[in-house]
């Protein structure tokens, strides 16, 4: 983008200021359309709970659990020792 922006100024056009890119804050709470209501979890077929995570941009499985509470319970601690250790 630097050199870009050299040359409109070369040729005396109007250079654009660069915005620094927005960085949104990591899910807390499941969104409002999620039917099981836990962040992270979702039913399979067999009627269990599959957990997973996001990180580094890659979908992360953490296993299934017969309950949601223990999916749950799982996706809750992998993502507060993974802020613990990667913060924002």
């Amino acid at each position: 983008m630097h050199a870009l922006n050299e040359a409109l100024k070369k040729y005396g056009l109007p250079v654009t200021e660069q915005r620094a890119p927005r960085k949104q804050p990591r899910a807390t709470e499941a969104r409002s359309n999620n039917k099981l209501g836990v962040l992270g979890v979702s039913e399979t077929k067999e009627h269990t709970y599959k957990a997973m995570i996001k990180f580094n941009g890659k979908m992360i499985h953490l296993g299934v659990w017969p309950t949601l509470e223990e999916a749950g319970a799982a996706s809750r601690g992998v993502r507060t020792f993974l802020e613990v250790i990667k913060p924002l």
